[in-house]
């Protein structure tokens, strides 16, 4: 298993859940390449820790995050190539 840190190479954000949507409070929707060690290429629902970093996201934007792989949790998103 990867250590806290992991980052994919690449991913498109399919849908920023924020606080009070669909009952899944700070979660991501995303399509990401194989994350070496720990799981195969797909889309996956991830929890995001601060839901605040879903803020400036929107569906389409292209980014790598920070994975807690313990929390399978993310817990840092930079946007790389924005959709809008």
């Amino acid at each position: 298993m990867p250590t806290a840190g992991t980052t994919p190479r690449s991913m498109r954000i399919l849908s920023p859940i924020r606080r009070g949507q669909w009952g899944m409070p700070g979660r991501l929707i995303v399509n990401h390449d194989e994350i070496q060690g720990f799981m195969a290429a797909m889309e996956m629902s991830y929890a995001v820790t601060p839901p605040s970093l879903l803020n400036r996201l929107n569906a389409g934007d292209k980014i790598p995050f920070t994975l807690d792989p313990a929390k399978s949790a993310v817990t840092a998103i930079e946007v790389i190539d924005s959709a809008k």
